[in-house]
């Protein structure tokens, strides 16, 4: 209804308000759908485990250190408190932080592997 009545009842007008105003978030949806929740329904069973295990980890993660993750983006889209972008532009910043805490701690196993070997 706003953008219709920018448009001062110009649907053409209103229509490409709207259009212009929802874009960011039905390329967030098309790119949520993707991976939010790919195996929800069982078809590859391992994969459908590996999945859980994100839903899972990002769930804990979030509990301990929520000011560094956020829960998985399927439950952030189940409940309207963001939209779509912002919830695509949360999940992409903690999936950035688990990988900077997986190099990390890979690093810290090199060395304590390179450590051993040269004791």
């Amino acid at each position: 209804m706003q953008a219709l009545d920018e448009g001062r009842d110009n649907i053409p007008a209103a229509l490409e308000r709207y259009e212009a105003a929802r874009l960011p978030d039905i390329k967030a949806l098309a790119q949520l759908m993707t991976f939010a929740g790919p195996w929800q329904y069982q078809q590859n069973p391992a994969r459908f485990m590996l999945w859980g295990l994100d839903v899972m980890l990002r769930d804990a993660l979030a509990k301990v250190a929520p000011a560094l993750f956020t829960v998985h983006v399927m439950k952030m889209v189940q409940a309207p408190r963001f939209s779509y972008s912002r919830a695509l532009e949360l999940h992409q910043t903690t999936t950035q932080r688990l990988w900077a805490v997986g190099a990390a701690l890979g690093a810290v196993a090199v060395a304590a592997v390179a450590a051993c070997l040269a004791a």
